[in-house]
């Protein structure tokens, strides 16, 4: 199967490339299908300590109209899309609404960066005194969010799921081992599948500190039983990364029973046999 990567940042946001250059990237990778995927600016109240979002303010309309020029001057063999992602807070949905329909998407990817207004990636320094039961509770957190995240059904893809692990994987590979983990695993995932929202199956894990892919095993199995749908993802922010390491999630995919992943044309699931 040639590659399919539905999740592209550009220097726009925190990336260091332009979007023609992850195309010529992708090119060289014969990927079949590339969706740039930039971030959407966050409201004011949700910042990490060194921030991008003024420029990203600023850029995301050049970002946009970049990949539009993209998608009309790009090679037959490999099809260009113009998606977003977006950090999801409760309360902003209407907010989140309205900046998606600003643009003319052809997907919308949800993420949770944050837990309130810690911005929870952005260090392993804020994870190192953090004893097992905070850390179980801001686990728990985070999985209460994407369930609201997947029921506001504003989005068609859900990214890396289990981003919480980045800095701490011994203790979630520990939690996502109990049943409460697996209660809230289900109650994310029968959300997904009622809304539509896609897995994403994501290299970028293997990039991090917590060295796996997005997301994990217990995740995954739980999927394929709900019957979800899967996108696959490099989440990549250099020319380097596009496409990374996909024949690695494809045949983590295949392991779990999954047979097809989907791209989305205007909004509508296309399914692809692997």
């Amino acid at each position: 199967m040639r590659p399919i990567d539905l999740h592209i940042h550009t220097r726009a946001s925190h990336a260091t490339d332009s979007a023609d250059a992850m195309l010529s990237a992708a090119l060289g990778r014969d990927v079949a299908v590339l969706g740039f995927s930039e971030h959407v600016p966050r409201p004011a109240a949700f910042a990490y300590p060194n921030d991008y979002r003024d420029r990203l303010a600023k850029a995301f309309p050049v970002y946009v109209a970049e990949v539009e020029q993209l998608k009309a001057t790009a090679p037959a063999t490999t099809r260009v899309l113009l998606g977003a992602e977006f950090d999801y807070f409760p309360g902003y949905e209407e907010h989140i609404a309205l900046e998606m329909a600003r643009w003319n998407l052809d997907y919308a990817i949800g993420s949770v960066h944050f837990l309130e207004n810690w911005g929870f990636d952005f260090t392993a320094r804020d994870w190192r005194d953090l004893d097992e039961a905070v850390l179980f509770e801001d686990y728990a957190k985070y999985f209460g969010l994407l369930r609201q995240m997947a029921e506001s059904g504003l989005f068609h893809i859900a990214a890396h799921l289990d981003l919480i692990k980045i800095f701490s994987i011994e203790p979630f590979t520990a939690w996502a081992a109990t049943d409460t983990a697996r209660t809230l695993f289900e109650r994310v995932l029968a959300a997904m599948a009622r809304a539509g929202v896609a897995l994403e199956i994501s290299s970028a894990g293997l990039r991090k500190p917590c060295r796996e892919i997005y997301p994990c095993a217990p995740i995954m199995r739980l999927a394929r039983e709900a019957g979800l749908e899967v996108s696959f993802a490099s989440d990549a922010h250099c020319v380097r990364d596009v496409a990374r390491d996909f024949k690695d999630i494809l045949a983590y995919a295949r392991s779990f029973g999954f047979s097809r992943c989907v791209w989305f044309d205007r909004g509508k699931p296309v399914q692809v046999p692997f």
